[in-house]
């Protein structure tokens, strides 16, 4: 239930329904964004791992090619301290078996005491024999003699060329007595090549450093400092005799989700689509109750209609029923005068009825003239006014000049008619006044009574169909006179407002477009006449252009040409079978759509928007087609 209320507060706000939208496209988005960034971080860890697990191996390969070459020269260490010395030949037999085990070992030397004395290989070496280690390399050389272990330097360069480690071993006999030391000398480029590290190399950077007994850095051996994140980076150590070395390495490239830009362009889109579906799945939703909101309306009004038929028939048809029998007994007038009067009734009734509908199915349509008002308003007084002395009221008229206007001269007689039986049906007492005043552009229609008048807060619905107020009042009528008033009214382009006050009656103004003939224009010559057919009303200033290229208007079908003012795309006036039945040549305007159009040959349609220029050369056409090429230059 709680989400059933959400969902209808979020579809009846048209901003909810845009902010939950872009909400959950938001929400998409991030979900996606979250994800992505979460399969980098997994490939990211994935990659450390790969890192950590190739540094190991390469750490493992080098930790024991280089421990395994220092131990097998112990071999000849063992020799001479069992011995006491070794002979050249000897050391010479051991060395050649020891280099042939070790693709690494370069070169061993043997030391007595503080010179050189043999070396393996000779061939190359001979200018080292005799060499002493108190005046040269004194620190290595002194160093191992203070740890009595071995040490590891370098890597150095060679005076032969190439660079390479050296292990510098002290030897003893008899327990403690200094001999000498061995210095083997191991291939730093072979070393580099056994474990492989050009291929290491092509996926990762090295930097491998010596670090003194306390972890800090001594000197670099490999490669260059990284400056590579922390969390990018996997270290090693390994432990040489009284040598620390740290290797370091991190990704050349830092594992990254592949198209990532793509990725996240796609996800902006997907949620964009994701926002505009829902907003419009939410006005579809809001759109369809509305549908059914209306639905139940027109089911309502259509019960409302009938009842309010049934009970309306009802009266007049029982006074007329009354009636014809006391004729038949009588023969009295009065009788057959109050059977016209219900005769009546229901036929206002049944044109009620009428005129709601065709203006409900938009098949009502103004047929606009010039015609006096005067005589108009004269006509419908001299009609109501027996309505008016039945029920004792006065009724009076008053007008300041006979003045043309310019409209469908029966639907104003009904809407004036509608509003002086509206001012009937809600007085009792007193009377109702009808007042005309000329301006420049419209001729204003007063109509007031002294009735109950409309309480404030009905008066914004009065124009709604079947809404009464005063429902205590004995009325005749279905609610439908003021709906019917304000629909023919926006249609004819006149102008109908309401004022009133519970108690003291009502005012009802309606202001008429003036007649708008006799305007010319000088270079124009002829007179046109043309039949006005309004489902729309036209605009004052279009109206006066088409007056001053000469035109007349007419109601009948005797005009030259139709003009025919619609709301109606093009879908159907297409399939408008009055534009067929109609013998002159016909002008559409449009305000539904944006493209000119000829339908047929004597049907032509533009768009009420064109510029009045365009309009006048189609006009201009028309009235060629039709052989009157004089009536406009």
């Amino acid at each position: 239930m709680a989400v059933r209320r959400l969902m209808d507060t979020i579809v009846t706000r048209s901003w909810f329904v845009l902010v939950f939208s872009v909400s959950v496209g938001m929400a998409f988005f991030l979900t996606a964004n979250l994800l992505i960034e979460r399969v980098e971080r997994q490939g990211v860890v994935a990659q450390n791992a790969l890192v950590k697990t190739d540094l190991r191996n390469l750490r493992i390969e080098l930790e024991g090619l280089i421990n395994q070459s220092i131990y097998l020269t112990y071999g000849i260490q063992a020799h001479i301290a069992v011995e006491g010395g070794i002979e050249k030949d000897t050391f010479s037999s051991l060395s050649a078996a020891l280099v042939k085990h070790s693709r690494c070992l370069r070169n061993i030397s043997l030391i007595r005491g503080h010179e050189l004395v043999m070396v393996y290989p000779l061939q190359g070496n001979e200018d080292a024999i005799g060499l002493r280690f108190d005046k040269r390399q004194i620190n290595g050389f002194e160093k191992a003699i203070e740890y009595q272990s071995t040490i590891l330097l370098g890597p150095i360069e060679l005076v032969q060329g190439g660079s390479g480690l050296i292990a510098r071993t002290p030897v003893y006999v008899n327990g403690d007595k200094y001999w000498g030391q061995t210095a083997v000398v191991l291939d730093w480029d072979v070393i580099k090549q056994r474990i492989r590290l050009n291929r290491f190399l092509q996926n990762y950077r090295l930097h491998v450093s010596s670090l003194s007994d306390d972890g800090h850095y001594l000197n670099n051996i490999l490669g260059e400092k990284l400056h590579a994140e922390r969390r990018y980076t996997q270290s090693e150590f390994i432990d040489f005799p009284h040598a620390n070395w740290k290797l370091t390495a991190t990704p050349k490239e830092v594992y990254k989700f592949p198209w990532r830009a793509s990725w996240m362009l796609l996800v902006s889109l997907l949620s964009m689509c994701v926002s505009f579906f829902i907003f419009r799945y939410l006005s579809q939703v809001e759109d369809l109750r509305t549908q059914k909101r209306l639905a139940l309306q027109l089911s309502n009004s259509k019960s409302q209609l009938l009842l309010s038929t049934v009970h309306d028939l009802r009266q007049p048809v029982n006074a007329l029923s009354i009636t014809i029998n006391q004729l038949k007994e009588n023969n009295d007038p009065n009788c057959l005068e109050h059977a016209e009067l219900c005769l009546v009734s229901i036929n206002e009734f049944f044109e009620q009825l009428v005129s709601y509908e065709q203006l409900e199915t938009g098949k009502q349509l103004a047929v606009k003239e010039t015609f006096c008002l005067m005589t108009l308003l004269e006509d419908l007084v001299e009609e109501i006014r027996p309505f008016t002395q039945r029920q004792g009221l006065q009724l009076a008229m008053q007008s300041d000049s006979d003045t043309q206007v310019f409209s469908d001269k029966a639907l104003l007689r009904r809407v004036i008619r509608n509003l002086l039986s509206n001012a009937i049906d809600n007085t009792n007492e007193g009377g109702i006044s009808i007042s005309t005043s000329a301006s420049d552009n419209t001729v204003d229609v007063r109509i007031i009574d002294t009735g109950v008048g409309i309480p404030k807060q009905d008066l914004s619905y009065v124009t709604e169909p079947f809404y009464q107020v005063n429902k205590g009042i004995e009325r005749s009528g279905i609610g439908l006179g003021l709906d019917i008033v304000a629909r023919l009214c926006a249609m004819l382009g006149v102008t109908f407002s309401l004022e009133s006050e519970e108690g003291n009656g009502c005012l009802a103004l309606v202001k008429i477009p003036r007649s708008s003939d006799g305007i010319k224009v000088e270079g124009v010559t002829g007179n046109v006449t043309v039949r006005l057919l309004e489902e729309v009303s036209m605009p004052s200033t279009l109206r006066d252009k088409f007056c001053s290229w000469g035109v007349s208007w007419c109601a009948d079908s005797s005009a030259l040409v139709n003009l025919l003012v619609t709301a109606s795309p093009l879908e159907e006036l297409e399939l408008d079978s009055r534009l067929r039945s109609w013998s002159q040549p016909t002008l559409i305007l449009s305000n539904t759509i944006d493209t000119s159009k000829r339908l047929s040959e004597s049907v032509w349609v533009l768009p009420l928007s064109h510029p009045v220029s365009n309009i006048r050369r189609t006009f201009t056409r028309i009235l060629d087609d039709v052989s009157h090429p004089e009536l406009l230059e």
